[in-house]
């Protein structure tokens, strides 16, 4: 893979791999997580999702895939991108979740820097202010960005914002 670029799903503590499998099967076209416990996803070229626990008290669904991919069909990554984070909203109350089209953007410190501390705090300002391409914004959460909404219901707000 030449290219990388990912999606941040953020979920309260507590979540579990069989939690995951069990919110999440169906986006994951049945594929159980392997020995080292990540899963690899159809529909994304050399797609890699793992759930990892942050010490600021969140749990992460961190995907990683090729950026190749996007630039060749955005559409249908983007609609894939959108599932994930719908389906992580509705049904693992998924806080925040957002599509980088940058490796730097799925990692320590720049993930803490620029989102979690942000979400912790509730500064909505900067946590929107990123330049994410597609965003997904949980119930309760305040729209502040430059956006379009793409999808809303009770479960929160996707926002395309490229």
């Amino acid at each position: 893979m030449s290219s990388v670029a990912g999606a941040v799903v953020v979920l309260d503590e507590g979540r579990t791999r069989e939690d995951v499998e069990r919110a999440l099967g169906d986006w994951l076209g049945g594929v159980h997580a392997g020995p080292d416990g990540a899963w690899d996803p159809p529909g994304l070229s050399d797609a890699r999702l793992i759930l990892e626990r942050h010490p600021m008290g969140y749990d992460l669904l961190i995907l990683r895939f090729s950026a190749n991919a996007r630039a060749r069909d955005r559409d249908a990554v983007d609609a894939r991108i959108d599932a994930l984070f719908r389906q992580a909203a509705e049904r693992l109350g998924a806080r925040f979740g957002y599509l980088a089209d940058y490796a730097s953007m799925l990692d320590d410190p720049w993930l803490e820097d620029e989102v979690l501390v942000p979400l912790a705090g509730e500064d909505w300002e900067a946590l929107q202010g990123r330049l994410y391409a597609r965003m997904l914004l949980g119930p309760g959460l305040p729209m502040e960005s430059r956006g379009t909404v793409a999808a809303s219901g009770p479960w929160g707000t996707l926002v395309a914002l490229d």
